[in-house]
């Protein structure tokens, strides 16, 4: 949370998609008193059973088969390919510079 300070004057709105629905529910968590709300979308509360284990062996099939830096490059790529380089750019780079998004409690 110490970078979203750094970015920040207020408490911040943490918007997720996916699996980064759940990364902003563990930052909203972790931090309430730092956060004014949350936008979750294609994420939900429960992912016990059949779900759970299909996502983790895909996850542990794209982490033996690909780099970290690799999946960057691909994400990097798709981004570039569906939006404007006004709206891609700036979140690439923030995410190259500040090393992608993580929230630990």
């Amino acid at each position: 949370m110490e970078s979203l300070r750094q970015h920040t004057h207020d408490r911040a709105l943490i918007v997720g998609l996916s699996l980064g629905g759940y990364v902003a529910m563990a930052c909203a968590n972790a931090h309430p008193q730092e956060i004014a709300g949350l936008v979750l979308s294609g994420c939900c509360l429960d992912y016990r059973g059949a779900p759970g284990i299909l996502s983790w062996l895909d996850s542990s099939l794209v982490t033996i088969l690909f780099s970290v830096d690799r999946l960057s490059r691909m994400q990097a790529k798709a981004l570039r390919s569906r939006f404007p380089a006004a709206l891609v750019e700036p979140v690439l780079s923030r995410i190259l510079v500040e090393g992608g998004a993580t929230c630990l409690p």
